[in-house]
């Protein structure tokens, strides 16, 4: 069993469906595919309005950690919390395990205005319960904090209101460590730029709720 990857990269700059172009830098889907070919991955998938939540083990041995899921709305309210410690959750390698259903029925929740965090171990995933395109994402900006570091600049990224698929860019050359993510409101996410740059770099960016390059705050 494998994977057959096509495209990896670009020998010209040309606009195709390669995961990091000509420049070497990664375009979001090489930042999705890491994601997706981690050794443990959390899925939640709805069936007759049941959510269940799939934790997948590549490892050889067991996985152990505690569990968490929470649904809130795009302001960052909890709706719904449930926790389980690591004593009463476990995945067995080379196995693929349900460790939670929700009954989405008791909770009577607008799907649209909903996103769910699902943590295990060390992992975690934000997925939602609608089709994205029915999701009511509101134009929003978000605001980038930079500080000098060793390896670059450390980037301190905040919102006031749900965004989602975040992918920054910047004229600068060097390297995100991490990208093409969501943000929760008021929680703030820190990601490291590798450069060798010393000029303090700008950011744009496109979101799901706006689809057009914005410019980030300061």
């Amino acid at each position: 069993m494998g994977t057959l990857y096509w495209q990896l990269n670009d020998c010209w700059p040309v606009v195709s469906w390669s995961s990091i172009d000509y420049f070497g830098n990664w375009k979001a889907l090489h930042y999705q595919v890491k994601r997706d070919f981690e050794n443990v991955l959390i899925s939640n998938v709805v069936e007759n309005d049941t959510l269940k939540t799939y934790v997948v083990n590549d490892n050889m041995e067991t996985e152990v950690g505690d569990f968490e899921i929470l649904f809130k709305d795009f302001y960052g309210k909890v709706l719904y919390r449930k926790f389980e410690d690591s004593s009463t959750s476990f995945v067995d390698g080379e196995s693929s395990k349900i460790i939670n259903t929700t009954d989405l029925k008791t909770l009577h929740l607008d799907y649209s205005n909903v996103y769910v965090v699902t943590r295990y171990s060390d992992k975690e995933v934000i997925s939602f319960l609608e089709k994205r395109k029915k999701l009511k994402l509101e134009p929003t900006l978000i605001s980038i904090k930079s500080e000098r570091i060793a390896e670059g600049f450390k980037l301190t990224i905040g919102t006031k209101y749900f965004v989602n698929d975040v992918f920054l860019n910047t004229e600068t050359k060097g390297h995100l460590n991490d990208n093409f993510f969501s943000l929760e409101p008021n929680i703030d996410k820190i990601i490291i730029f590798k450069t060798d740059s010393d000029i303090e770099p700008k950011f744009t960016y496109k979101t799901l709720n706006d689809m057009i390059w914005l410019n980030a705050t300061d």
